[in-house]
């Protein structure tokens, strides 16, 4: 779940590192988050370019290496994009265009026959990103593309180019809109229909390239595949494909899960017909690309009964990558069974909670997580979220929280001390070791996705974990507000983890009273000023902050209408508060702060496909579970909560402000003690 507030994204182990370094850089690199620097936007729009008409003198790559190919695809962007993004990166990326008469090209573009005035599109005498982004431009418009500007990404809803054989895939694609390149996340279902002649095709990954990050530093200088992007390719994305005969994969490919729907990306191709592409070994069903020099082999989906009795889920040596969901895409009931995990060394992409779930899961590769080596306890960093809920990573995570718990009672803190000592001392700890992280809206980028979150070697989807932020040093805010919860639930301090349809945060009862506590913000504030100030000394400042921080910082008010109990079954697998959370999934429980009485925290139901029904007898009988008598139930009738003698009036979020605010008038209308704590969808302020 994503905060509804825009913040920068920044790995606490990277900051440390990052900065030790004086960074001089350009005065507009230093620009605000708000107000990134833009290309000159007018060049790539008005520049007379068409791909076609320049053949073959744009053809500068082909897969894998410079050379010409034949073709005009996103091979040769690729060399454009990789030598000009080089040259800035030799200079630190200088506001100043490069002029083509004073630069030298790399070696090997020297040797395919390239030279600077080639790769001069505008045909303004200079390179820039300016000519590169005039090419991927000419390309994306082969697409129709879907632009998720809140994931940084891009859908290629449908291919309406050429019906050629064989089709380069690009990787990424240029927003006119917003003036940015993005990646391609996903091949929607039919995209290729229309491909009737297609016989190859060549999907890509989103190659990062070494461009500058948001603290103006060179992102990518080794040139690697980030974890950061992955290609979906959904269901029947290639159907109608009667001819399609061999497919490239990408690095980082996921498909759909298939336990609801058991069509593939590339049903009905002989691609997928072919026993040497698609095939099954020991219950997992796999598909092999076609590349015999180097290919890559994708484990899709379990679909065997021996996992009962075997117990060991293994993946055949050659496994390059491993679906979204694996485990989950399994028949109901097999994922208990599963103590331990064959991951080959060489495996390039695990998927979004891959093995989640899995709670008898102890072992990887026969060893316990401390006992891996380093560069497979690496591989599970960066796809964290895949052993989510599983014995095997939660183990390593309460082994951090009892360091934490031990540190606390060195400095005095023990279960015994005052709720509010607990509360700020456990505070600290967090903010210490978590940065605040999320995916970042395209309105901040310059060029590319630029924040560290987005170009780091991690997969983008760990942002909310239990044991994201205590092992990569960063997380989002429901990974902040879990982990704050486990360790509170350790030192005996009443909490639980709660958050609405836009942010995470917790609710702690200090000494008999309940208060709002975020800690999203803390884990940010040293982001920002690093952000804004790039030789900052972030561990200095940080423990500056942390020296000063007060309770009344962390506690705040801001969030504590119609916000949710969030029940997150991650809590079952830790002792100290598998029995002090709401661990029932898929839960709709709100609550509500009085001002006037905090020792009660008065919950509420949604229920029924109108959302509105209250069902406070279930309600009973599920907080009976956590005997809390802090708690207290309340009831909904419509649009309106009775607590005690005041109505209370909820906005629908699904309907229109103007809609809301007849409901409110309708309801208030003859009722004088009438409350409104509806506008805080829009975080109006609240009549009490």
């Amino acid at each position: 779940m994503k905060n509804n507030i825009k913040r920068s994204a920044l790995f606490v182990s990277v900051i440390s590192a990052v900065s030790m370094l004086s960074v001089s850089v350009p005065a507009s690199m230093n620009a605000s988050a708000s107000e990134p620097d833009k290309i000159d936007v007018s060049a790539v729009m008005n520049a007379e370019f068409s791909i076609a008409s320049y053949m073959p003198k744009y053809d500068f790559g082909k897969r894998g290496s410079y050379g010409s190919d034949g073709q005009n695809d996103y091979y040769d962007f690729l060399v454009i994009e990789n030598e000009i993004n080089e040259l800035y990166a030799a200079r630190n990326y200088p506001e100043n265009k490069l002029s083509c008469s004073e630069v030298t090209l790399s070696q090997e573009a020297k040797d395919s026959g390239i030279t600077p005035e080639m790769l001069d599109l505008s045909g303004d005498g200079l390179l820039s990103p300016e000519d590169y982004c005039i090419y991927l431009r000419a390309l994306s418009k082969d697409y129709s593309v879907k632009f998720n500007v809140e994931e940084t990404g891009a859908e290629i809803k449908s291919y309406n180019g050429k019906n050629y054989s064989e089709i380069v895939v690009p990787g990424s694609v240029y927003n006119d809109e917003y003036a940015v390149i993005l990646p391609v996340i996903a091949i929607n279902s039919n995209a290729f229909s229309s491909c009737s002649k297609l016989t190859t095709v060549y999907l890509n990954d989103y190659h990062q390239p070494n461009w500058k990050n948001c603290l103006g530093q060179p992102m990518n200088p080794e040139h690697k595949i980030m974890a950061s992007s992955f290609l979906n390719v959904r269901d029947n994305a290639f159907a109608g494909c009667s001819n399609l005969t061999d497919v490239y994969f990408p690095q980082n490919i996921v498909m759909n899960d298939k336990y609801d729907n058991p069509v593939d990306g590339f049903a009905g191709t002989p691609f997928s017909n072919d026993k040497d592409h698609h095939f099954n070994i020991n219950g997992v069903e796999y598909y092999r690309d076609s590349d015999t020099s180097d290919p890559k082999v994708f484990a899709d989906v379990y679909t065997h009964y021996s996992l009962q009795n075997g117990k060991e889920l293994g993946f055949i040596d050659e496994t390059t990558s491993i679906n979204d969901n694996f485990v989950k895409s399994m028949r109901r009931g097999l994922k208990s069974y599963i103590t331990g995990i064959d991951i080959p060394e060489d495996i390039r992409y695990i998927g979004w909670k891959a093995f989640a779930g899995s709670e008898n899961l102890d072992t990887v590769n026969g060893s316990t997580y401390s006992a891996l080596g380093s560069d497979m306890k690496n591989t599970i960093k960066r796809f964290i979220n895949a052993f989510d809920m599983t014995e095997f990573m939660d183990r390593e995570t309460q082994a951090m929280l009892d360091d934490i718990v031990n540190e606390l009672a060195k400095d005095g803190i023990t279960r015994n001390s005052s709720d509010e000592e607990k509360e700020l001392a456990a505070a600290k700890k967090i903010i210490e070791r978590i940065s605040y992280s999320e995916y970042n809206s395209v309105k901040g980028f310059s060029l590319y996705p630029d924040c560290l979150y987005n170009s780091f070697d991690y997969s983008r989807k760990n942002y909310i974990s239990e044991n994201a932020g205590l092992h990569t040093g960063y997380t989002m805010c429901g990974g902040i507000s879990q982990t704050y919860s486990l360790l509170l639930d350790m030192l005996d301090v009443k909490n639980y983890c709660v958050g609405g349809n836009k942010h995470y945060f917790n609710v702690v009862n200090i000494d008999g009273s309940w208060y709002a506590c975020d800690l999203s913000d803390p884990c940010n504030y040293c982001n920002r000023l690093l952000k804004a100030n790039h030789a900052l000394d972030y561990k200095a400042e940080n423990a500056r902050y942390r020296a000063n921080l007060s309770v009344s910082d962390i506690n705040s008010d801001l969030m504590r209408y119609d916000a949710n109990l969030y029940g997150e079954p991650v809590f079952r697998f830790f002792e100290a508060s598998k029995d002090r959370q709401f661990t029932d999934e898929n839960n709709v429980y709100y609550f509500v702060l009085k001002d006037t009485d905090r020792s009660k925290l008065l919950v509420y139901r949604y229920a029924g496909e109108d959302g509105w029904t209250s069902d406070k007898d279930a309600l009973d009988q599920r907080i009976k579970k956590l005997n809390d008598d802090s708690i207290s139930t309340i009831s909904i009738d419509g649009s309106v909560v009775r607590v005690g003698n005041i109505v209370y009036f909820i906005a629908n979020e699904y309907l229109k402000e103007e809609q809301n605010d007849a409901a409110y008038a309708a309801a208030a209308k003859g009722n004088p003690k009438f409350r409104d704590w509806s506008r805080s969808y829009q975080n109006k302020p609240v009549t009490q």
